[in-house]
């Protein structure tokens, strides 16, 4: 559905949507469904990083209930992957 980028930085989010769901209106859906779930999942944000999540087509036809469960996935196997990096000097 949905792959997340992260790298140093200072909590900020991008959002890229695959042109392959349609029209700009689809698409632009997409993109507030996700904006609405990772308004509502703050807390798992890390703050020393900087994400972008890119969403492909899969996305268009998954539920809000879908879209949260993997967009929460992605963040939690990020940060985890992240919290056993050393600080950059």
């Amino acid at each position: 559905m949905g792959k997340l980028v992260a790298d140093r930085g200072e909590g900020l989010i991008g959002i890229g949507v695959a042109r392959k769901i349609g029209c700009i209106a689809r698409r632009n859906g997409v993109r507030r469904r996700s904006k609405a779930i990772l308004a509502a999942m703050v807390e798992r944000i890390a703050r020393n990083l900087d994400y972008v999540l890119l969403l492909g087509e899969k996305s268009a036809q998954a539920s809000h209930g879908e879209m949260q469960a993997e967009i929460g996935l992605l963040f939690e196997r990020m940060n985890a992957r992240w919290a056993n990096e050393p600080p950059s000097s």
